[in-house]
Parts: C-alpha cells; sequence; structure tokens
C-alpha cells in the first residue's frame, strides 16, 4: 500500500511539473537602442547609439579589443523578461561576463546573467529580470558589464544604458 501511495505521489508531481512547462509562453521584440561605455570614461562622451551592419536592429553595446557584445532582441518567458545578447571573447584567455548594478526605469533589478566564454569564441544568453514579465515593462536599462578572468579579477567594466 505504501508503494502504491509513492507511485501516485510520484505520478502527481510529474503531471504537475508537466502543466506548469506547458503553461509557458515566449515572446520576443527586437530592442531599439542602447550604448555601453568602460567605467574609467567620461560620463559626457557621445551619446550616439552604435548599431551593427550586419542586421539595423541589433545593438553593439561594446566593440573594443577584449568583447563584442550585442543585444538583438528582447525575449520573455517563464523566467522573465530580459534582453538576448550576444557576446564574443577577443582574448586569449577565458572570461566570465556578468552584470552588476542593473535598474529597469529607474528601480534597482537583480539580473540573472553571466556567461563563461572561451578564447576567440562567441556566447549567447538573456540579461534576464525575474520581477520584469512582460516585454512592455522592460524599458531604461543601466547597468555594469563586467569582464572577468577565472581567478574572478576584474578585466574591464563598461556602463550600459538600453532604452
Amino acid at each position: 500500500m505504501k508503494i502504491n501511495k509513492k507511485i501516485l505521489n510520484l505520478i502527481l508531481v510529474g503531471v504537475a511539473s508537466m502543466s506548469l512547462v506547458a503553461c509557458s509562453s515566449q515572446e520576443s521584440k527586437k530592442v531599439d537602442s542602447g550604448k555601453a561605455t568602460p567605467t574609467e570614461q567620461s560620463k559626457e562622451q557621445d551619446s550616439n547609439i552604435t548599431k551593427s551592419d550586419e542586421k539595423k536592429e541589433d545593438i553593439v553595446l561594446v566593440d573594443d579589443s577584449l568583447i563584442k557584445a550585442v543585444v538583438t532582441e528582447k525575449k520573455a518567458d517563464t523566467f522573465g523578461a530580459g534582453y538576448v545578447v550576444k557576446i564574443e571573447n577577443k582574448s586569449d584567455k577565458k572570461i566570465i561576463v556578468q552584470t552588476r548594478d542593473t535598474s529597469i526605469n529607474g528601480t534597482m533589478e537583480d539580473a540573472m546573467f553571466s556567461l563563461d566564454i572561451m578564447p576567440g569564441k562567441t556566447a549567447n544568453g538573456i540579461i534576464q529580470f525575474m520581477n520584469i514579465k512582460k516585454l512592455d515593462e522592460l524599458k531604461n536599462l543601466e547597468g555594469k558589464l563586467v569582464v572577468i578572468n577565472e581567478n574572478y579579477e576584474e578585466l574591464q567594466s563598461y556602463d550600459i544604458k538600453i532604452d
């Protein structure tokens, strides 16, 4: 009898978890504009938005000797809304790219984002916010994009802003 109850509980848990997955929806939109500057540079620099030549919708946040970071779209799923990014490691060492001190529309929000990228490789990820559910709420991102090495020493930090 105890085995039957355990099997029944296991089946119920499985059905419940499958129903949660089935309820998820994905939504995506192109991003309008954004930028990033190394934190040691002056905040009064030119605020023009750089866009890649490949697709007019892509936004190049960073393109220097260390990384190239491009935002391709906004996306919302079960875990929240966020920005889809592609980051290229231009260095000869493994790097980790993370976000820090992020805010959405003036409110501090913790972003889920960390990519480990091998030398010369490109990685795709999502700067995602669990408290933001709809793409329309995903406005005015400000924060830092931080590049660290395997020993967690900061190599470079960039101020980022996406309108």
